[in-house]
């Protein structure tokens, strides 16, 4: 091989290696911008390529981006839709099958039945209940319910290993997260009544904004002690003027005494600033206010914000008077 050989084969790697991938032909009449209107190899393969009836380079683009959409639907969700119940629309928290084979949050389908006519349901096996409609199949069935242990351990394996949807998952635990609150609500606990009386208040957790709801919480949990239910109540409703049905100026100012009285600091301030400015019914008293102010900055759960907030009204006190 002489040495012209040489420099030409040299020549032509230098102009194949300026072919920059984006600029590959797609067909025989394209030419690439720094080949100078002259063809390389790559454009041979190109245009072969395509006179072959379509380019690889497009199949497997398109094959990857199959393989990406197989990829983002989570490995068991067609399983976690099998159990999303038909009335809830989402998976169950409490699950159980009634008798027309069918998996249902116990609650949904417990509604199902009341308001169908059928008698309360009934989980025994040897009695009858009285006849319902299936809410799926639109056919005659009973109202026994039956506890779905095995699909209630699915789902929460399902949850736990994260491999369903993120909207699916946040959605179950919101429903039980509710679900616990209400348990523990009904046997008397004093914190899961505020957490209920603040989801419905704000709305969240999936629950409605419903203050009717909220009020009835946070009463039953007044009426149980809790100084800070009380204190809430009395913000937000009882001496909240925007709350025209829940709207008792005479009832807030029981509730925050007493909430007060039992060593609330954030009661403590409430009613101080009430007598310093003659809210809510209550005379304009300087003497009143500065002995709540100061109260509340000596109380034990009284936060750094707090006693911030009395520290300023009792400040303010003084240059008014």
């Amino acid at each position: 091989i002489c040495r012209s050989d040489l420099k030409k084969r040299r020549k032509g790697k230098k102009e194949r290696r300026r072919y920059p991938p984006l600029y590959h032909p797609l067909n025989a009449s394209a030419m690439s911008p720094n080949s100078g209107g002259k063809r390389g190899r790559d454009d041979d393969d190109a245009s072969s390529s395509a006179s072959s009836g379509g380019s690889s380079g497009v199949v497997s683009c398109q094959k990857r981006s199959k393989t990406k959409q197989q990829q983002s639907v989570p490995i068991n969700q067609p399983l976690a839709l099998e159990y999303v119940c038909p009335i809830f629309k989402q998976l169950p928290v409490d699950p159980v099958m009634a008798e027309d084979g069918r998996i249902y949050e116990r609650r949904a389908i417990e509604e199902h039945i009341r308001r169908r006519g059928g008698r309360d349901h009934d989980t025994s096996n040897t009695t009858t209940g009285n006849t319902v409609t299936s809410p799926v199949l639109n056919i005659a069935m009973g109202t026994r319910l039956y506890d779905a242990i095995q699909v209630r351990n699915t789902i929460e394996h399902l949850v736990k290993t994260r491999t369903i949807s993120d909207d699916m998952i946040y959605a179950w635990e919101c429903n039980r997260d509710v679900w616990d609150a209400k348990r523990r609500a009904e046997s008397g606990n004093v914190s899961a009544m505020r957490d209920l009386a603040t989801w419905y208040y704000y709305g969240c957790r999936g629950l409605p904004k419903d203050n009717a709801t909220s009020y009835a919480w946070c009463r039953r949990a007044s009426d149980l002690g809790c100084t800070i239910s009380m204190t809430t109540m009395c913000k937000c409703f009882l001496l909240n003027s925007d709350m025209a049905d829940l709207y008792s100026p005479t009832l807030g100012v029981y509730y925050l005494t007493q909430a007060a009285d039992n060593g609330y600091a954030g009661a403590c301030v409430m009613l101080g600033t009430a007598f310093m400015k003659g809210q809510h019914g209550l005379p304009k008293d300087d003497a009143l206010a500065e002995r709540w102010l100061k109260s509340a900055m000596v109380k034990h759960d009284a936060t750094n914000g707090l006693k911030i907030m009395a520290r300023l009204l009792l400040e303010k006190l003084k240059v008014s008077a």
